[in-house]
Formats: C-alpha cells, sequence, structure tokens
C-alpha cells in the first residue's frame, strides 16, 4: 500500500460542531448552543474553514443518528490525506462502570443515560477516526464525564 504524500497545508477543513441546550430527557443547559455556535464562527472567520464545510446541529438537530451520519460522512471520500477535522461537543455526558473500567459517554438530543443504545460511546467516535483520512482530527470535548476522554490512552 502507498502512503500518501502530506503536504505541509491543509488542502481543505471540515468541522462537526455539536451544542445542546435542550434536551428531550435530560435536564437543560444553559450555554452549550452559544459554545457550539462561537466555535463555528470562529472556525470560519479566524481558521478559514469554509462555510459549507462546518456543519453545525443544536438542539433537536443533535439526535444520535444525526451525529453519526455527520461524522461518518468524513470517512472513505468525505476526507482526503491532507485535511483537517474539527469535532466539538458541547453538553451532557455520561459515565459508566464496566468490568474493565469507566467508560465515558456523549448524551445527544434524543439519549437517555439508562439507555446505552441511545447515547454515543467516547470511543466510537475515536475507533472510528481510524476511517477519517484527514492528517488531523480534533476533538474538543465539553461534556463532564469524570474526564474520561483527557486520561485514557
Amino acid at each position: 500500500m502507498d502512503l500518501p504524500t502530506l503536504g505541509t497545508r491543509y488542502a481543505n477543513s471540515r468541522a462537526l460542531v455539536i451544542g445542546i441546550n435542550r434536551y428531550k430527557s435530560a435536564p437543560p443547559l444553559g450555554y452549550a448552543v452559544n459554545d457550539a455556535t462561537a466555535v463555528s464562527e470562529i472556525l470560519t472567520a479566524t481558521f478559514e474553514f469554509p462555510k459549507q464545510n462546518v456543519r453545525l446541529l443544536v438542539d433537536r438537530q443533535a439526535t444520535r443518528s444525526a451525529i453519526m451520519k455527520h461524522y461518518l460522512s468524513l470517512a472513505g471520500d468525505g476526507t482526503e490525506p491532507n485535511d483537517r477535522v474539527v469535532v466539538f461537543f458541547a453538553g451532557h455526558g455520561h459515565t459508566s462502570s464496566s468490568r474493565r473500567g469507566e467508560v465515558g459517554f456523549l448524551v445527544p438530543f434524543d439519549g437517555e443515560s439508562n439507555d446505552f443504545h441511545s447515547l454515543i460511546r467516547w470511543d466510537e467516535l475515536t475507533r472510528n477516526a481510524d476511517l477519517i483520512s484527514a492528517k488531523h482530527i480534533l476533538f474538543l470535548m465539553d461534556a463532564c464525564y469524570g474526564g474520561l476522554a483527557i486520561t485514557r490512552a
């Protein structure tokens, strides 16, 4: 397999930005949508991400299905080796104990903490990052679930 030659500049920039204040079942938050909106504006204005490449999902738009659909659209032909990707999430998180330790989840709009099927497991995102060709993927998570995203290897 031939590995691509990576350049010093990005060919394209893409972002998935999620902010959830109002949930179907979880208590509301006050600033997640404002934070997500600000991040999407900074990406386009300061970091020159093309507006059409920044997908902003807020409140009702940020279902589990929509988040995973837009995230996985970056896989395959969705990115090139010299691209950069930013994934930002502001909303509720959830932590659960497993046989091997704590497991962190993001809570989408339609998520329920007692129904794992409705949540997005943090390592589901990182495992699926292997499918995305971009040379750089930055995950920015503003969700409290015991700091698992920071402390896990």
